[in-house]
């Protein structure tokens, strides 16, 4: 998922997307692993890519039993992620990413990742998605 050819990346992100669900006892440790690299990808110049990261996450929130650890990691490697190219990109799309997450656990440690991102965000197209995204919640 770090390759420099994105159709390669996209790919990758597509395989993962098939075999997740037969993974088993295994797939939240091997979306550990993944995740910080899928979150990365959504700052790519490429829509495919993003859909595609977007919708594998969205597949793994479905399937996991530890929606918690989800839910720490969309904010540590994406909305308190040190580049903000990736902050950006994850705030713009967190609505989708955590949809699966607000049918069955508190997502107060994602409101105040979002809150705190808020405060400290200047550009406005953020500001306003971070906005957006309260109403989802």
């Amino acid at each position: 998922l770090q390759d420099e050819d994105l159709m390669l990346r996209t790919k990758c992100t597509k395989l993962i997307c098939e075999i997740l669900p037969k993974l088993g006892a295994d797939m939240d440790t091997c979306m550990s692993f993944v995740m910080p690299n899928l979150l990365g990808n959504m700052a790519a110049n490429n829509l495919v890519l993003k859909r595609e990261s977007i919708k594998l996450i969205r597949c793994f929130s479905e399937i996991t039993s530890d929606k918690n650890s989800l839910a720490r990691s969309i904010i540590w490697e994406g909305i308190d992620n040190k580049d903000p190219a990736i902050a950006r990109e994850v705030i713009l799309t967190v609505d989708k990413l955590i949809l699966n997450i607000l049918q069955t656990e508190d997502c107060y440690n994602i409101v105040t990742a979002l809150c705190k991102r808020h405060y400290l965000e200047d550009n406005k197209k953020v500001k306003k998605a971070i906005k957006d995204s309260f109403s989802s919640i």
